[in-house]
């Protein structure tokens, strides 16, 4: 009993310490101010959307905006800017936070009686020990290497060519996004143009219309949603019935759009109210959201 209260409060104390790490990237608020030069190659609605402070433009580090500025943007020093701020984002007060869950996670996991965290998460899973996951992950690097190496060459040439003398014949961590959408855009297409063509209304009806002709159900958005059922007037409410019709089978949200407060990631899936059948019999349905960050 002793150890289970122990680690009971090890358990607790990890997951205030994660709630607080993700609570402080959540809330950082610094950006960077650039000349509408520094913007050079930015698609042109990329642009318009960002806030400004009179002649200068904002760029933060939410996800967005920091790949849709990496993956365009033309200015080396400006990208190492905005990579900067990114790569630092609230730093002082997560290194610390970082360690101590480390730390908390390792004592649990030795009050279980592993030899260490990746021991206690990996062994419900395929790979059962940490030492077979770094067989694996040994065997990936031989196998990947040399085709990694290649496309650093060739990235390495694009920027010599588009930078001439002033090329450091180098792919810095601020260069490689750029130079890899250049890279797509040389051997495919370019993602800015593609995207004229999926506006999010035609992408979700056409999302919906293939999972319900793949899993037999209809999704109907709910209209008559009183606004204090959800967060923000953006996430918007759908319910799932039978293709056949009938009652509802469950509920989703979407909430696609970034915003002050919200988590900043690309996209997740969580869920809200969990299916289960109560102790009168009834069933309680479920209700999921989707969480994405897309630029409108």
């Amino acid at each position: 009993q002793d150890q289970r209260a122990k680690l009971k409060a090890l358990r607790n104390k990890i997951v205030q310490v994660q709630s607080d790490f993700g609570k402080n990237l959540n809330e950082y608020k610094s950006s960077v101010l650039l000349s509408s030069a520094e913007l050079a190659g930015l698609p042109e609605d990329f642009i318009a959307a960002l806030p400004r402070e009179g002649a200068l433009y904002k760029i933060s580090p939410d996800y967005p905006v920091y790949i849709g500025f990496m993956e365009n943007a033309r200015d080396p020093e400006a990208r190492r800017k905005v990579e900067a701020l990114f790569a630092d984002r609230a730093a002082t007060e997560n290194v610390p936070l970082f360690k101590e869950a480390l730390n908390l996670r390792r004592e649990a996991a030795k009050l279980l009686g592993y030899d260490n965290h990746a021991a206690f998460v990996v062994e419900e899973q395929m790979a059962k020990t940490p030492t077979a996951v770094e067989s694996f992950l040994a065997r990936l690097v031989v196998a990947l290497k040399p085709l990694g190496e290649r496309e650093l060459a060739e990235m390495r040439a694009m920027k010599d060519l588009e930078l001439g003398s002033k090329s450091d014949h180098h792919i810095h961590l601020w260069d490689w996004r750029y130079y890899n959408n250049q890279l797509i855009k040389a051997r495919s297409a370019d993602k800015e143009k593609i995207k004229e063509y999926f506006p999010l209304d035609a992408v979700t009806t056409g999302m919906f219309a293939v999972y319900e002709k793949l899993l037999g159900v209809k999704f109907r958005k709910v209209d008559t949603l009183d606004p204090s059922a959800s967060w923000h007037p953006e996430a918007t409410l759908y319910e799932i019935c039978a293709a056949t019709g009938g009652e509802t089978i469950a509920y989703f949200y979407m909430d696609l759009f970034p915003r002050e407060g919200k988590y900043k990631h690309i996209a997740a899936a969580f869920d809200i109210v969990h299916a289960r059948h109560l102790a009168n019999g009834a069933y309680q349905k479920p209700v999921s959201v989707l969480v994405a960050n897309f630029a409108k």
